[in-house]
């Protein structure tokens, strides 16, 4: 397919990578799964790839593949709707479409703060004296366990291309075949019992808050923050 236009309202690709700079902003799944399979990548510094190596990544891979040609940038959507007699869609623009720079790190755009808030919250605790968090509803967290990829294994992930295969099949592969593990309440229970013991292990001189921070669906039912 090479009739398309990808319409974005940024001065520059990237979405999510591109506006949001916050402390702590990286990916928040692990960088094999995450980037794609056919532009799999070996000299990622961490397995959690870091919001300005994303977006390097993004604009390298666009690059490569001549994306940008497709992409009209600074270009707001107001509406779009199908023409049957035409047979294509129509789309309506405001009369300038321009982006106000704003002096905070995060997207302007609604956003799912908890996923933010586990990135952001331990690097503003590093230096700040007081941090209050308000919390509108309880998510299930789990440990990320984020590392930084040695000399050597990116070494080896360079001379021998097959283990940048097998470093994202692996893992996909292990969470395809606990799918069923989770999700059947027979089992999940498990999961749970895990999770809320690292919980409590976290803040063990806080029990009183142990109920506020233990959602109330199911595990996978909602988003799992790492």
């Amino acid at each position: 397919m090479t009739d398309f236009l990808v319409l974005e309202k940024n001065s520059g690709l990237g979405g999510t990578w591109y506006e949001n700079r916050y402390p702590g902003c990286a990916c928040g799944i692990r960088i094999a799964l995450y980037s794609l399979s056919f532009e799999q990548r070996r000299n990622w510094t961490r397995d959690y790839a870091t919001q300005k190596e994303m977006l390097k990544y993004l604009k390298d891979v666009s690059q490569k593949w001549n994306v940008p040609r497709y992409i009209r940038l600074n270009s707001t959507v107001l509406e779009a709707h199908w023409d049957d007699h035409k047979l294509q869609r129509r789309s309506r623009f405001p009369p300038m479409a321009f982006r106000v720079q704003s002096s905070r790190h995060t997207s302007s755009r609604p956003t799912s703060l908890c996923a933010s808030a586990v990135q952001i919250v331990p690097e503003l605790a590093k230096t700040a004296s007081q941090l209050t968090i308000y919390q509108r509803s309880p998510k299930w967290i789990v440990p990320r366990k984020d590392r930084s990829i040695s000399r050597a294994e990116k070494n080896l992930l360079t001379w021998f291309s097959p283990l940048r295969w097998l470093k994202r099949a692996v893992p996909m592969w292990l969470r395809e075949s606990v799918h069923a593990y989770i999700t059947n309440p027979d089992y999940s229970q498990t999961q749970i019992d895990w999770v809320l013991r690292w919980m409590k292990a976290r803040v063990p001189n806080k029990p009183e808050g142990w109920d506020a921070l233990t959602s109330r669906y199911p595990l996978g039912c909602t988003r799992i923050l790492v």
